[in-house]
């Protein structure tokens, strides 16, 4: 498969299509035999003779692609089902089934209209312009400044390797782990003891295969897609995890994913993208437009996953001395993480920090003290930061 990437998308695909049928979970309206062709046939013949014949075969005609249309749905339906259960999360994204599918159509286009791709490396991303059914004429997409071609991605045959290859190992530890011997078997049909023929791809009336799919124009539409926000996610961990990256480096970066067109805050990296960028401009002390990014990106719900940029939000409110707003809302986000003792120390101490910037040292040696309460074995590392605070407001404190 080394050489031919067209063979190899064709053989992964049915693979797991092949798998699909059984384990996709989802139950096909349609036995996979002749059978349903015979019977129409018989069904077809007992309309009234006054019928002309070539009526009788474009309504015979039209039935079976209704049909094979409904079937080949259904096994798609399986396809994607089955790679949505057996994927890790960590591959996954907001994208990935609208991903795996345009894989499934460009597979059927290779397969069954005999089109061929034009790339030939395996590192290269996959890309072709869908056409339409009836007309063959390439999709377009059309905004305010005209009309442009659709291309759809796919990544990469090596990527596509390693996401299939994620599938199917998690798929064997489900059979491991989960399904019982007898229950399995009651899964296979009469052909999965026959050996199968390899597949080609069909040719047209010429005995040639059709120009290539990928057809460019030089100007395009595309929407954000896999590839995208898997490239996003891995732009992201590294900035979480890189020391060596300054802030302003990293704000860059963080703003050139939330500036990307057709980007919503439905998607979880764009929200993580958003609290990165709040994170960075307080830490570059630029507290209003960091307050800004609540108000511009509706980031209202104090959660799990937001306390963290809302803690951020409250040392931005008493850098501007909006001293009661700062406790307020500390206060909310101590309730969230009330039983998670880290959490909690690390915020009785943001309770603290608020009341020395007031100037109230009794105060701020009453949080500082209760957060070192939650005592830690090893400690907690900002700790050691807390006992110094702690040393500087009782010094600051005899000395009145």
């Amino acid at each position: 498969m080394d050489d031919d990437i067209d063979l190899g998308l064709i053989l992964l695909v049915s693979t797991i299509e092949n798998i699909s049928r059984k384990y996709g979970g989802i139950e096909e309206k349609f036995d996979e035999t002749n059978e349903f062709y015979l019977k129409l046939k018989k069904i077809i013949d007992k309309l009234p003779q006054t019928i002309e014949s070539s009526i009788r075969d474009d309504l015979f005609e039209e039935i079976g692609r209704a049909y094979l249309s409904l079937s080949h749905l259904r096994i798609k339906a399986k396809y994607k089902n089955f790679c949505l259960s057996s994927l890790s999360h960590f591959i996954y994204n907001e994208k990935f089934e609208e991903m795996i599918s345009n894989l499934y159509t460009l597979r059927s286009k290779i397969l069954h209209a005999g089109e061929i791709l034009e790339f030939r490396l395996r590192d290269q991303i996959i890309m072709y312009n869908p056409r339409n059914s009836k007309s063959g004429n390439i999709k377009k997409y059309k905004d305010e400044k005209g009309e442009h071609s659709i291309i759809i991605r796919i990544p990469s045959y090596n990527d596509l390797l390693k996401i299939f290859a994620d599938i199917i190992v998690n798929f064997i530890r489900y059979l491991y782990t989960v399904k019982d011997d007898e229950e399995d078997k009651m899964h296979y049909k009469e052909s999965d003891t026959k050996k199968r023929n390899i597949v080609i791809g069909s040719l047209n009336k010429e005995g040639k295969k059709p120009g290539s799919i990928i057809n460019l124009n030089t100007d395009y539409y595309r929407r954000i897609d896999f590839i995208d926000l898997t490239q996003i996610e891995n732009t992201l961990k590294a900035i979480e995890r890189s020391n060596k990256i300054n802030i302003e480096e990293k704000l860059k970066k963080v703003v050139e994913i939330i500036q990307k067109p057709n980007f919503s805050v439905d998607y979880i990296s764009f929200r993580r993208a958003c609290y990165l960028k709040i994170i960075f401009l307080h830490d570059l002390e630029r507290y209003d437009e960091c307050l800004e990014m609540f108000e511009k990106y509706q980031i209202s719900e104090i959660n799990e996953e937001t306390f963290p940029v809302f803690n951020t939000k409250a040392y931005c409110l008493a850098k501007r001395e909006k001293f009661e707003k700062a406790h307020v809302l500390i206060d909310k986000v101590l309730e969230i993480v009330d039983k998670e003792k880290e959490n909690k120390a690390r915020f009785l101490d943001s309770k603290g920090d608020f009341y020395k910037m007031e100037d109230n040292r009794t105060k701020a040696i009453e949080f500082y003290k209760k957060s070192l309460r939650l005592f830690n074995e090893p400690p907690f590392p900002f700790h050691e930061e807390t006992k110094k605070k702690l040393k500087e407001c009782k010094e600051r404190e005899k000395n009145k």
